[in-house]
């Protein structure tokens, strides 16, 4: 295994190994979706044929898509509310990555994947967070190509630490298109089909953790 591979895929570092960290090739530090696919080998993902992580640092993908009905469930978990906002678009991203995780993991193994790199099922596929941020940013490009999202963009992934935490970590990000702020979309706090969290980008970088 690469010593990058090695660093990247932990997600959580002893503070003795932060030494290795300026040896690491930092993975996930694309400018925008399109660089994050590229790098990864994904291509453009699309509602019926996407092609997603199934493996610690995205070594390993698998393709599988949303049937049409499948699909539907996913639009009208997105479908406006009444009022709405910014705010309760959040809401419905969060729980939309959940739903589409839900469906996509029996498809490509990953249903069983534990939040914080904790061990699943013996001989299931496992996610770390460069994993997930790759798989999120899909799901959030599709929720884009798509027209579901009214006030928000994907941007680019985020990374933070060392020197705020001591381990380096990653995370999905979505931009309101007014006035411009930035939120992390973390899956990888939580199970596999689960609601993503969703944070202001600063408190997260700042070294955010659900609990």
């Amino acid at each position: 295994m690469r010593l990058s591979d090695l660093l990247l895929s932990a997600c959580s570092l002893p503070r003795l190994c932060l030494f290795f960290l300026a040896l690491a090739v930092l993975g996930c530090s694309a400018r925008s979706p399109d660089d994050l696919f590229t790098r990864y080998g994904i291509g453009s993902p699309a509602v019926q044929h996407v092609r997603v992580c199934v493996s610690y640092a995205c070594r390993h993908h698998e393709v599988a898509g949303f049937e049409p009905w499948e699909w539907e469930l996913v639009v009208q978990k997105m479908h406006p509310e009444q009022n709405d906002s910014p705010e309760l678009e959040r809401d419905r991203i969060s729980k939309t990555v959940g739903l589409m995780e839900e469906i996509i993991g029996p498809k490509v193994g990953t249903q069983y994947n534990k939040a914080r790199n904790r061990p699943g099922p013996k001989g299931t596929r496992q996610l770390d967070c460069i994993a997930e941020t790759v798989n999120t940013t899909i799901y959030l490009t599709l929720l884009e190509d798509e027209h579901l999202l009214l006030y928000h963009q994907v941007a680019g992934p985020a990374k933070r630490g060392p020197m705020n935490l001591t381990f380096w970590h990653y995370s999905a990000v979505v931009k309101e298109t007014i006035p411009g702020r930035r939120f992390a979309v973390d899956p990888w706090f939580n199970d596999n089909g689960h609601p993503a969290t969703v944070v202001p980008l600063d408190e997260w970088l700042s070294g955010y953790s659900p609990d």
